[in-house]
This record gives structure tokens, sequence and C-alpha cells, in this order.
């Protein structure tokens, strides 16, 4: 039997070399289906798997909605890849070595268990456990991404990377440094979205942004649907990125049995967005009537979108847009059941809270007039140092400059004089800067400071009580940040319009400020009901706004202390 196998696996690597294999053919003749033994694997109502999983293409990536199969699909892909490869190290990641586990358990080696090829080359070793499959002469590892030592230490050949926005994306980045020394490289991401630029989305908007066209029969054109644009809810006459659970009632469930018989301009359905008229669920379901349209066809790296209507047979539009009732967050429909990213006031800063932030404005280079009222400064340390300075109003604080200090530009090279001068020249009540990585200067800054003038911050993780997000600790000038929810306080504080902005007389500077907020996205942990905030860009003026925002909060709206203030002498005051 051993020969035999070998034998098989020799002409399957043959194919390989002449990079004539098949994979849905692989699986299709060597798989059990997933739901009845008895049956052969088959991609029938699946058909857009197929040319995904035969893609030759170094880098593919896949972003979709839920419940679609492509974890199935992936599994099976990375075992057909240990079949017919020999002396290979491939990493299945996952976001945490729990959940790793657990897809290990139930769906790794029930798909080892189907396959009698694979089932006879998994070999049983002294390494071998539920996170470590050897397949002929390759090495399957399943990992997880919770712990930055997560990575590990041997050389890689492939990395199949599943629920991408959901894994710690840093640790993601170290295992692809363990691809350095292999010749093939190969990676496959893909992941439900969660928010705009971050994880997945960023990876599609970086491919060759594929999504499935369908052939229209009332026009006889070929078409790609969106979400947003062509989805119909009978009685709902708004745009539908505003239909919510509070218009669930618009869309009465239907059992599936009798959602043919139904006429259509009653249902949820989608319309063609040449002829309006409505795109059938058996027009969807021909496999001839569609196929996969690359936006950008010459981009190396091959993108992939999946909609919940490429899986036409379990997804009738009317069942999606019913099940809105069953989420308790908006975003978690979007994200899942919909497959697309999802913004608001609660996962972000908005752009509408920034441009109303700035009316009315002042210029941030002359401020000398506001300085009479009590000034907070925040600061985000490094080789360009971020700086933002707010004042108290009887509303709440305006922030009346922000802007950088580059160390290089320094004469004297020395950062905590320049930052010192800047505090004595506002009489700031309190400042706040991040004590790491730059710890010599916050402790320059803590040191030389007024008396319980000056904090060096940290950042802590845990859920706190809105009276526990900021825990100064007076004797050593350390201020505890807890991370999620000082993010949480500051974003609801900006878009509900407590803090106002200043303009800079650079719109550079204004450019960079509003996006290093609009950089800071919130996220839900996979599995889980917490949320973090994660950036998709350079973030380091959210950062200073937050720690500025934390020194106004201890004093204005805490009355943690008593401090008195003694306003400067007026005058110009140029911060640069």
């Amino acid at each position: 039997m051993t020969d035999k196998i070998s034998s098989f696996t020799d002409s399957l690597r043959n194919e390989i070399d002449k990079t004539t294999l098949v994979y849905s053919d692989w699986l299709e003749k060597n798989f059990k289906d997933p739901g009845n033994d008895r049956k052969a694997f088959s991609f029938d109502n699946h058909e857009f798997q197929i040319d995904i999983i035969n893609e030759q293409a170094q880098d593919v990536v896949v972003k979709k909605c839920a419940q679609i199969g492509l974890t199935t699909l992936q599994i099976r892909y990375v075992l057909a890849f240990c079949a017919v490869n020999q002396y290979k190290k491939v990493a299945y990641i996952l976001p945490t070595a729990r959940f790793a586990s657990e897809v290990s358990a139930t769906r790794v080696q029930p798909a080892i268990d189907s396959s009698s090829i694979i089932k006879q080359m998994a070999k049983d070793s002294e390494t071998d456990n539920v996170n470590t499959k050897q397949i002929g002469t390759n090495w399957l590892m399943l990992k997880g991404t919770s712990g930055t030592t997560a990575a590990i230490s041997a050389d890689l050949d492939a990395i199949i990377t599943d629920e991408l926005d959901f894994c710690n994306i840093e640790v993601v980045g170290s295992f692809s440094s363990r691809l350095q020394h292999s010749d093939l490289k190969l990676t496959r991401k893909f992941s439900t979205p969660t928010v705009s630029s971050y994880g997945i989305d960023k990876e599609f908007q970086d491919s060759s942004q594929a999504e499935r066209a369908v052939y229209h029969d009332a026009c006889n054109t070929w078409q790609v649907l969106d979400f947003y644009r062509d989805i119909v809810i009978p009685g709902f006459h708004d745009p539908v990125k505003y239909f919510s659970k509070d218009h669930a009632s618009i869309v009465l469930p239907v059992k599936q049995e009798e959602l043919s018989r139904h006429p259509s301009k009653k249902l949820v359905h989608l319309s063609c967005p040449n002829c309006n008229k409505p795109v059938s669920q058996e027009n969807l379901n021909d496999p001839s009537k569609r196929k996969w349209v690359h936006r950008f066809p010459d981009n190396p790296v091959r993108g992939y979108q999946c909609r919940f209507w490429d899986v036409p047979k379990y997804n009738h539009p009317h069942e999606v847009m019913a099940s809105i009732s069953s989420y308790t967050l908006h975003q978690d429909f979007i994200n899942f059941r919909i497959g697309e990213t999802y913004e608001d006031k609660e996962t972000g800063f908005t752009v509408e809270a920034i441009e109303a932030a700035r009316k009315p404005t002042y210029i941030a280079e002359d401020i000398s007039h506001l300085l009479s009222r009590n000034a907070y400064i925040g600061i985000d340390l490094g080789k360009v140092s971020h700086i933002v300075i707010g004042v108290a109003t009887p509303t709440g604080i305006q922030v009346v400059y922000y802007g950088t200090i580059d160390v290089k530009d320094l004469a004297d090279n020395k950062l905590s004089t320049a930052l010192l001068r800047i505090i004595r020249q506002v009489r700031a009540v309190k400042v706040v800067c991040d004590a790491m990585p730059n710890h010599e200067t916050a402790l320059q800054l803590v040191a030389e400071g007024q008396p319980l003038q000056c904090w060096g911050a940290y950042y802590t993780n845990g859920t706190k009580t809105s009276l526990d997000i900021y825990n100064f600790k007076d004797n050593q000038g350390i201020l505890n940040i807890a991370r999620t929810p000082a993010f949480d306080q500051l974003a609801r504080a900006f878009n509900s319009g407590v803090i106002k902005l200043c303009r800079s007389s650079e719109a550079k500077i204004d450019t960079d400020f509003n996006n290093h907020l609009l950089a800071m996205k919130k996220i839900r942990e996979v599995n889980s009901k917490e949320f973090k905030w994660i950036n998709t860009g350079a973030d380091h003026y959210a950062h200073a706004l937050g720690y500025m925002y934390a020194g106004y909060m201890s004093v204005e709206q805490r009355y943690i202390r008593q401090l008195t203030y003694v306003a400067p002498t007026p005058s110009k005051i140029a911060l640069k």
C-alpha cells in the first residue's frame, strides 16, 4: 500500500511541476462530502469556489461573508497540498490557540478521515498532536496568534490565514517572515471584513479585486451586483444603508419552501443595475451564467470578494435581510451576514464629526487669547513627536494647537528641553505623554515639570468603569490608561461635539491630523463580546489627543484635585 501511495503522489508531483494540477478535481476525487460520507466531495451550489482553489498565484486573498464554506475549502486545499508535495511545512493560522485546537479537532481531523489517501499518509509520531499533523514527509501546523511569541521558529513554505481580521496582525507578519527561505512562499488569506482599510479589506484593495458577475437573462448583459446599490426591499424607500433592526417588520420571514412561490416583487431581491429588473435566484444559481471578473487583472496578488448571492441556494436575499433581527449589533450583521466593512460613530472617528469640530475654528499659530483658561497637553513621543494642546471651555475642550517636533531639527538634540519650553510657555495644568518607548524623555518631563503636572502614560488591558479609565499614581508620575474604554470615551466625546478643533495654517498638518483619527477603528475580538481598537495607518495624533483628553478629564470633569491656574502674559506664541 505504501508503494501504491508513493506512486500516486509521485504522479501528482509531476503534474505540479507542469503546473497542470487542478486542485478542484483532486478534492472531488479524494474527499468525501463533509455532510454525507457516502457521497464524494462536490462543488455543487458552491461553484464560485472552483476558481479560488485552482488559483496558481503565489498570494491569494478572499474577502467574504460568513457561512459560505471557505474554511471547509481551505482545510481541504492545505491537506491536498501536503498530499502532493514533499518536505514542506505549512502553517494554518487562526486568531487564537484555542480556536486552532477546535478547528483541528472538529474540521481538520474529520477532513483527514474523509480521504483514504490522506488518512493513510498521515503518520502517528511523537510530535503529532492536535495542532501538528505529519502527512507524508510534510508538516501541517495549526497555530493561534493571541500571543506575541506565537510565530514558530521553523521555516515555512505556505501560510493559510483564517479570519485575518480577528488575528493579531503583528503576529501574522511574524509568521510571514518564516517564508524567506522557501521557493514557494505561498500565502492564502481569507476573512470576514471588519472596518475599511484594515485586514482583509486592505489586502483586497491591494489585489486584483475579482467579483463574480452574473449574465442577466432579462437584458442579456454581464453585471457585477452591489449590495448597497442593487438590493430592493419592498416597502422600504430609503437607501438600504439605513435599513436596521427597527425596520425588520417590513421583511417578514418566509419559509424556505414558500420562497419560490412568492412573487419576486413582494420579496427582497437583487435588481439589475442595467435594466432595473429582478435578478432571479435561478439566474444566479446557473453556473454557466456566472464568472469571476478581475478589476485589475495584471495584479499578481489575486483577490476575490465572495457575496452571499454567490451561494444563492442557501442565501435568498429575503432570508438574509430578515435575519437582521437576530443580530444584536448592526455592525455584526453587515460584517458577517453581508460581508461588507462597517463604520459609524461607535466604531471610530467620523469624517462628519471632524468637519463639524472645526466650525467655528481658530488658527493654531495664534492662540494667546485663549490661554487665560486651563491648558492641557498630550504628547505622542518619538523621533518625530506629535503634540496636541487644548483649553477648557464651558461646553468641553477646544484644541488650540497640534503639530510635531522632529528631534533632528533640535540644535542640542534634547527633546525634553524643547517640550518643557512649550509646557512652561502655555502654563499647562496637565501634560500626559506616552511613557514608552521614549522612557527617558517621559521621566525628564515628570522630574522637571511642576508637581503633579507631567505624567508618563501606560496603556492597560481590561474593561474598566468610566471612573477607572484613568489611574493617576501621584507618587510616581505614572498614569495607567485602560486602552479600550479610553478610546471609547474619546471617540464618543469627539463625535458628539465635546472636543472642538483648531485649523493649522498648513493644510498638510490638518490632513495628517484627520487621517490619524480616521485610522483608529474599533473591531470585535474573535469569538468574544469584547472589542478592541486597532490602527489602520499612522495614528500618532489620535494618541496625543487621547492623552490630552485624559488630562482634561482628570481636572475638569472628575475633580480629582484642586489646582490653581495662573494665566500667562498675553503674547503671540509660535510653537514650532
